[in-house]
């Protein structure tokens, strides 16, 4: 499987990914903690060519004229590696590190607004 934004893949996908657990919002009667149902990924990448960070910037700056998109990521309640689609979701602006013999670092992008 393979990590997508508006049914395009990656043309470099992750070095790894995670889902990010979001700060509870209250404690139940029962103690447990209460989570909101909205949730975030991260993807990583260690190093990028510049050419594949592009391609993280054209989502984020066409993102106005599409409001939102579709992304494939790894499915949280699912016990197998599948992915699964997640519709309704914003990317923020793709963070990076260091510029290195025509890639960067560190390179991050966090999907925001999931409902699993």
């Amino acid at each position: 499987m393979a990590y997508k934004i508006a049914g395009v893949e990656l043309s470099l996908q992750p070095s790894a990914g995670r889902w990010v657990v979001p700060d509870p919002i209250g404690v139940g009667i029962s103690g447990m903690a209460r989570y909101p149902a909205i949730k975030q990924f991260e993807l990583l990448w260690d190093y990028m060519p510049m050419v594949n960070y592009n391609q993280l910037y054209a989502f984020y700056e066409n993102q106005s004229l599409t409001g939102t998109y579709v992304v494939e990521l790894p499915d949280i309640e699912d016990n197998e590696w599948a992915f699964r689609e997640f519709s309704g979701v914003v990317i923020n602006h793709p963070t990076s590190g260091e510029y290195f013999q025509e890639h960067v670092s560190d390179v991050s992008l966090v999907i925001r607004n999931i409902r699993t």
